[in-house]
Order: C-alpha cells, then sequence, then structure tokens
C-alpha cells in the first residue's frame, strides 16, 4: 500500500487532523502515554460519515500507521518514496544519526559512498516528523547543482539554492554556496534566524577555529548540525578537534585536556582506543572496503589517432600563431588573460570547426602581420575536409550498432560538425546541450533511453543527469579539468549500472593531447579515482588549476624538449599530490575506524 505522508510541521497535528477527517475518534498517541506511541489499538475506531469511502478509509489507515510508529525505527522516507533504496552502510548511518547522535554529527565515509544521500535522508526523516522546518545547506559553490539535484529531484524536498538576499529571510529551505553565505550582507540576515538544521559539505573547510568560515558556521543558531567531509583529519589533530567543537562543545574536553591526553604531536596519537570511542559518539566512517558496494569494472581505452596532413598543418600553425600572439600581448600590456587561449588549444585538439569560431573572434582584435597569418589560417581551416576524430567516431559507432553509447565534447560546434557526419553516414543520433529548454532535454533523455542508440552532449549532461542504462561512453576531447572528465563517467559509472562500463578515448597523436592524456591517466590516475579524491589531490598546485598550468606551460615553451621537460616536472607534482592525499586517507582510518592502522 503506497501511503499518503505529507510534509507537516507538526506531525501531531496531521495525526489528528487526518483522524477527525477519517471519522476516528480518540488519539492513539495519548492513548499511549507520553512514550509516545509505543502502539496503536488493534482495530481502528467504527468509520463514520465520510469515511465509508474508500478514500478515507487510507486517510484512517494512514493514521493510524502514522501513530504506531516507534522513534526512529521505521523511516517514513522509504514510505514516501518508494523508489529509493539504501544500501546497508547508509541505512546505518542515517539510523545513527537519528538514533543515537540526537542529529549532530560528522558523516565521514570514504568518497563516493553516498554521503549526500544519506544527509538527505537525516533531514527528510525529521521534516516528514515535523521536527524541522527551516534548514540551511552549505556547500562550496560548484557542488550547489549537485546538491539541488539530489535533495529536490530525489528527495522531493523544495529547496531554493542561492536566494538573493530577501529571499535568505523567506525561504524556510535553502541550499547556498558557503562562500557566499557568509559574505555580508547575507550572513547578518542568516545569523538573525533560527535554524531546526544546518547542513555543511566538505566540512574540513571549518578546521581552524579562526577563520570566518569556523566562525560564521559556529554563529548559526541550529538545532541540529550534520558536517559532511571524507577527511575530517586534514593536517593536524587540532583541526578534528575544531570540528568536533561545532557539534558537541566539550565532547573532546578542553583543547589543553585534550593535548595531554591524546596527542604525541600534531599528527601522532596516543591513547587512541579513548579517543576512538569519544569520536564514534559523533564522527560515523565507513570505508569501501567495509561497504562492499557493488561497483561495475571500467574498461579505459585510448584510440590514439594520426592527423590527415592538411589537418596537422592546421593544428601546427594554430598553435604556433597562438603563442606569438599570447606572447605579443604580454609583452605590450604586461599582464596576461589565459582564458581566451585555454579555449582555442582545447578547441584545436577538438575540431577545426570549433578552433575556426574562436580565431574568428580573436581576428576583431588582431593586427599587422599576426592578423595576415589568421586570415591565413581561417582559409585553411574551412578549405579541411573530414577530420580523423570524425571518421574514428564512425567507426567505432558501426561496431556497435545496437549498444547505446553517450559521444562526449566539450564544444557546440563540435557537437553540430559530429551530428552532421552522423547524419551524413545514417547514423541516427541526438544532441543535448545546454542550450535546451529543460522539457526539450527531458524528452531527449527519454528518446535516448527508449529509442536511439547515440547521444552526442556536451558537459550539460553531465550535471545532475544520470544514464545507468547506458555503459558505452566516448570522450571525443577531453577537458583538462580532470573533475568534468569524472562528471562524464560518473553519469554512467555510478551505484546501479549493471555492466562493466566501457570508455574510449579518442586522442590525436603528437599533440596537447597526448599530454594531457599522460597527465591524467598515470600521474593522477583518474580513471582510477573517485570525484572527492580528485579535488583534493587537485588543490596542491599552488593557487593554479591544472588548466592554467597546462595553458601557461604550451604557450610559453616552444621547444620540444623543454615542453615534455616542463610536463613532466608537472606530472611528479601531481603524482606527489595523489600520494599525500593516500597518506592522509590511511591516517583518517588509522584514527577513526576499528581494526584500522
Amino acid at each position: 500500500m503506497h501511503a499518503f505522508i505529507f510534509p507537516p510541521e507538526n506531525l501531531q497535528l496531521l495525526r489528528e487532523d487526518l483522524l477527525q477527517a477519517a471519522g476516528v475518534g480518540g488519539d492513539p498517541v495519548a492513548e499511549a502515554g507520553e512514550a509516545g506511541a509505543a502502539r496503536a489499538p488493534e482495530t481502528p475506531a467504527p468509520l463514520a460519515g465520510p469515511a465509508s469511502k474508500p478514500g478515507w478509509f487510507l486517510l484512517a489507515r494512514q493514521a493510524w500507521d502514522l501513530a504506531a510508529e516507534k522513534g526512529f525505527e521505521t523511516l517514513l522516507s522509504a514510505q514516501t518514496l518508494p523508489d529509493l533504496a539504501l544500501y546497508a552502510h547508509q541505512l546505518q548511518a542515517v539510523r545513527r544519526v537519528l538514533q543515537d547522535m540526537n542529529g549532530r554529527a560528522v558523516l565521514a565515509d570514504e568518497v563516493g559512498l553516498g554521503k549526500t544521500l544519506e544527509a538527505g535522508i537525516v533531514i527528510k526523516e525529521y521534516w516528514l516528523r515535523g521536527l524541522v522546518r527551516r534548514v540551511l545547506i552549505l556547500v562550496p559553490a560548484n557542488l550547489v547543482p549537485q546538491w539541488q539535484d539530489e535533495i529536490c529531484g530525489r528527495l522531493e524536498l523544495p529547496f531554493v539554492a542561492n536566494p538573493a538576499p530577501e529571499g535568505w529571510s523567506r525561504s524556510p529551505l535553502i541550499i547556498a554556496s558557503l562562500d557566499l553565505a557568509k559574505r555580508p550582507p547575507h550572513a547578518a540576515i542568516l545569523r538573525k534566524q533560527s535554524w531546526d538544521m544546518v547542513v555543511v559539505d566538505e566540512a574540513h573547510r571549518l578546521k581552524n577555529a579562526a577563520t570566518a568560515n569556523w566562525r560564521f558556521v559556529n554563529s548559526l543558531d541550529k538545532k541540529f548540525l550534520l558536517l559532511l567531509t571524507a577527511t575530517p583529519l586534514q593536517n593536524d589533530l587540532r583541526e578534528l578537534y575544531n570540528m568536533i567543537q561545532l557539534l558537541r562543545p566539550g565532547q573532546l574536553h578542553t583543547f589543553r585536556q585534550f593535548k595531554r591526553k591524546f596527542m604525541v604531536d600534531k599528527r601522532r596519537v596516543r591513547n587512541v582506543e579513548e579517543l576512538r570511542r569519544l569520536l564514534s559518539q559523533v564522527v560515523i566512517r565507513t570505508g569501501r572496503r567495509q561497504a562492499g558496494l557493488p561497483v561495475p569494472q571500467r574498461q579505459v581505452q585510448n584510440q590514439e589517432l594520426d592527423m590527415t596532413e592538411a589537418e596537422r598543418r592546421f593544428y601546427g600553425r594554430a598553435l604556433e600563431w597562438a603563442r606569438q600572439d599570447f606572447a605579443q600581448r604580454m609583452a605590450a600590456r604586461g599582464r596576461r588573460n589565459l582564458l581566451p587561449y585555454l579555449v582555442l588549444l582545447r578547441e584545436i585538439s577538438s575540431s577545426p570547426a570549433a578552433a575556426l569560431e574562436t580565431l574568428r573572434a580573436f581576428r576583431r582584435q588582431c593586427q599587422g602581420a599576426l592578423r595576415q597569418q589568421l586570415d591565413e589560417l581561417l582559409e585553411e581551416g574551412r578549405a579541411l575536409g573530414n577530420w580523423a576524430k570524425e571518421e574514428a567516431l564512425v567507426q567505432l559507432l558501426r561496431r556497435e550498432p545496437r549498444t547505446k553509447v553517450l559521444v562526449y565534447t566539450e564544444f557546440l560546434a563540435s557537437q553540430s560538425a559530429i551530428l552532421r557526419r552522423l547524419q551524413a553516414v545514417g547514423i541516427r543520433a541526438a544532441a543535448f546541450n545546454g542550450t535546451l529548454p529543460a522539457d526539450h532535454k527531458a524528452r531527449v533523455i527519454q528518446q535516448f533511453r527508449d529509442s536511439l542508440s547515440v547521444l552526442v552532449s556536451t558537459d550539460a549532461s553531465a550535471e545532475g543527469h544520470n544514464f545507468q542504462f547506458c555503459h558505452v561512453l566516448i570522450n571525443y576531447d577531453l577537458p583538462w579539468n580532470p573533475m568534468r572528465v569524472e562528471q562524464r563517467i560518473g553519469r554512467v559509472h555510478r551505484l546501479g549500472q549493471q555492466s562493466p562500463v566501457r570508455i574510449t578515448n579518442l586522442v590525436l597523436r603528437s599533440t596537447i593531447e597526448e599530454y594531457v592524456v599522460w597527465l591524467l591517466q598515470e600521474k593522477i590516475r583518474l580513471f582510477e579515482s573517485v570525484l572527492g579524491e580528485l579535488d583534493a589531490i587537485l588543490s596542491d598546485l599552488g593557487g593554479q588549476n591544472l588548466e592554467q598550468a597546462i595553458g601557461e606551460i604550451i604557450l610559453t615553451t616552444p621547444g620540444e624538449e623543454e615542453l615534455a621537460r616542463r610536463f613532466q616536472e608537472l606530472g611528479r607534482r601531481l603524482q606527489e599530490s595523489r600520494r599525500r592525499y593516500r597518506e592522509l586517507q590511511a591516517w583518517n582510518d588509522a584514527i577513526l575506524m576499528e581494526g584500522e592502522g
């Protein structure tokens, strides 16, 4: 039987309303005493009046079911969301937060084990029981869409994201960037309100009690608090102490007592069993090995391609022009704007069609000899015929005519060129990109699920859309940001996927792409990692992101030998960052998990 549960502000009022509407006398909660609905009477009272109708009987049955709930042993969200499936470790985490930790906990599962869903279910359970009405979720800016999709779409909770200043007080359910929320005038508005629940993702950013992040979260008036992080321990045991102070002040005593009892130095622990016992009262951590999730295998293949002679000439001239123009602008202005050059460098490895659009934009600001070179380059690009990647893609798709294939490209111009080529050879495919209206996007996804074999998508589908019904992915081009590559893969390689996931990367030989793939695959081990791990590994580049680092090397290094040397150095830095992250994970396991370390 499906349960018709509404999100009440007060569960007692809902029960009374349902009982009154159904014509049932008495209040089973009151009859059960102050212990609260230990059990309902064995049979409902006779129905009267409108209760003889089938709909009223369902309401009456629902009222008695709610009255019979005892504590949090039964999750009401399982009744309202019949398609929701929790893994054993998630169910255990939710119950521990609700039953043992009184809604104040650190969810510290390893990355990829579903902490977001665990937090969402906790919110949903409190919401359905009328125990929370106002909830504030604070996350890094880039994770706001992911949270909104999970909480609003999957859990059917009406949150708003990053509201305007007046919306901070009007909206009871808010998902917001922590960096936005802590700034004036937003912070003052949020501090004036009482929040039933606050949730903070990537909570290791609260490790320092002297920072604006920690002080802001600490200053909020809140009843329940959830902190999510895969690495509550980062560099210093004091950081862990600061995080626990937000949740339950005094849980680890004063810092002087904590230091004397548990710290040999900032990274070495004494009395680890006692510390683990205290932490277990507020911290929940499950490792991937303990969870035992049925994650499908990834099969990754790089298909290396030789460009045609005309392509090679166009690629080489476009790269040389970009270097010259960048150097000239640097000499004239003394400052650099890498962004348009980064776009162009990625486009010349994707398709001439994409590169031509950006080259035309450059032409409007180009003068002198470089303008003449650019005119010749544009003419050469327009004269190109079929490209190596197009031909390789056609051959791949012809080998699997009845398999659903998701093809990714970064650029709209490349997408259009791909679709024209596929249409010319009789392969039916649909386009998915960020310019489509929401209802059109939904229709395209449904069409891909039901009847089409090929979807050619920009990275728009890497945000919030799941394609577990597809297990073959082709990267026509690769973003230089590993997070975006992993987001693409995560649309098909995720919990619920039933088949091994096959990933093919189309790579042009002797181009920038070869260096990028080498960094991603050999140094970061991208295709073996998961999203949260990549974020931590890439945060160690001294203020630069990986795209900027790659772009600067290419634009300022004309010789192949020096180019290879600089990429080797960047690879060593990334490899060392990955090693440090693995050590950090092991340190967290050793302190937080029984039987580890």
